[in-house]
This record gives structure tokens, sequence and C-alpha cells, in this order.
């Protein structure tokens, strides 16, 4: 048996990285279709973001929710979207919302973040995925925009050498 991760079906998305850890952002340009900018928390407010089609926010989290669709991993311990619970080491996945784009061809059984913040939603949303802990992965809408946020952090992006989590890195994207 073999799986594979495809790319996602854009011809090409234009994503802002915001992170104080570049490095590991920068392995999303292994994705076919991924243009990436990367810009440190501090210069996010002088950056030009209209161009984008995504905003990741890795281990950071903008003064105003952002204009474009945007991406919240592991954002700071209070936000407008979620606060952070208490920190779980290798939390295993006790459910998740079938027929969800993200939880496509994900096999929750190998699914296994080494660290979370379960997330207590603070916007009305769907919780994707869950914990015994909480909530791991929240969607949103907001002004007719979508934000996910994220209680655990899936980067490097490491592709056949990780496929759940890969793979579900690529429904994000996708």
């Amino acid at each position: 048996n073999r799986s594979f991760a495809v790319a996602p079906t854009t011809k090409m998305l234009r994503v802002l990285g915001i992170s104080p850890r570049p490095q590991e952002l920068n392995s999303l340009r292994a994705i076919t279709g991924v243009d990436l900018d990367i810009v440190a928390p501090a210069k996010i407010e002088k950056s030009d973001r209209s161009r984008y089609g995504l905003e990741i926010f890795h281990f950071a989290a903008p003064a105003v929710l952002p204009r474009n669709p945007a991406l919240f991993i592991l954002p700071p311990n209070q936000s407008d979207l979620v606060d952070l619970r208490e920190p779980a080491s290798n939390p295993s996945v006790s459910g998740w919302r079938e027929g969800h784009p993200l939880t496509r061809y994900v096999n929750f059984a190998l699914f296994r973040p080494r660290y979370a913040r379960p997330l207590k939603p603070q916007l009305p949303g769907e919780n994707i995925v869950l914990s015994a802990e909480g909530s791991l992965v929240f969607a949103t809408m907001k002004h007719g925009l979508r934000y996910l946020v994220l209680g655990f952090d899936p980067l490097p992006f490491l592709g056949q050498e990780n496929l759940p989590m890969s793979i579900f890195t690529v429904n994000m994207i996708d």
C-alpha cells in the first residue's frame, strides 16, 4: 500500500508567512504551487499584505485580524479567535469532522502532534479536530474571510517522512 500527498489544485498561491522561526515556514516551499514570502512579526505592520491569498501566523498574531484568509499556528495566549489551554504532550486525536476538506485522506490513528495547546474558541465556528484535552483545529469566518487556528505546529513540512501531518498540511494549503 502506498499513499501520496498531492499538490493543491490552485495554480499558484501567494503566501505570506509571519514567524519568529522562518526556517520551519521555509519548508512549505517544497509544496508545488506555493509562492512563499516570510517576514518577522515585528515587520508585519509595515508589509503590503494585499497581494497574498493566505497569511500564515506561526507563533505570532497581528494586532487586528488580517484582511486575507489566515492560518494561525499556536497563536499567543490571548487572541480574538481563541484562548489556549494547558499544554499537552503527544495528544491523541479523539474525533474529527468527517467530510471536511481538512480531514480528507488523513489517517488520524497515525496523526500525533508532539506538543499541543488545545483551543478554547472565542467566536462561533467549527471544531474540526478534537483531542481529549480539547479542540486542536478550529475554523471560523469573520467578515467573509476564513480563519483557521491550530493548537499544534505542523511544521516543518516533511513530505513522505510524516505522511499524516503532510497530508493535513497540503489540505490546509488547498
